[in-house]
């Protein structure tokens, strides 16, 4: 039969090691060791939100270092976007914008490669470039 919350071993606070413990989906025990009952749900609800809760944490975590990380790409794709700009080379013509690949519609954009909402940032970003350079 296959546990609910089934946990090999554990140490729950106020009563020590514990093995072999777990509830059943039918909320019968899996209790081989003899364990008092209470103890044992008590200590597999605890085990089990201790779990979710790391679960939690370490997903909020990735997310975080997700967002970093997208950050990071999107401030190299502008620096190589300014480079370019800088040696006058071209860009465009692209139907998608080649910083955030939004699809591109005005002609005006179509023709630089680079969406309106994108221009603005960098167009900044190259005076900062030119005016480091001076």
């Amino acid at each position: 039969m296959k546990h609910y919350y089934q946990w090999r071993s554990m140490t729950y606070p106020n009563y020590g090691y514990m093995s072999s413990i777990g509830i059943n989906h039918d909320n019968t025990l899996w209790n081989p060791n003899g364990y008092p009952e209470d103890i044992v749900r008590a200590a597999v609800l605890w085990a089990d939100e201790r779990k979710r809760a790391e679960i939690t944490k370490r997903r909020k975590e990735g997310a975080q270092q997700a967002a970093k990380t997208r950050k990071r790409r999107h401030e190299i794709k502008l620096q190589a976007i300014v480079n370019k700009m800088l040696r006058d080379e071209s860009i465009g013509p692209s139907t998608h914008c080649v910083l955030c690949k939004k699809e591109l519609s005005d002609p005006q954009s179509l023709a630089r490669g680079i969406g309106s909402e994108c221009w603005q940032g960098i167009l900044s970003a190259v005076e900062r470039a030119r005016a480091a350079v001076k």
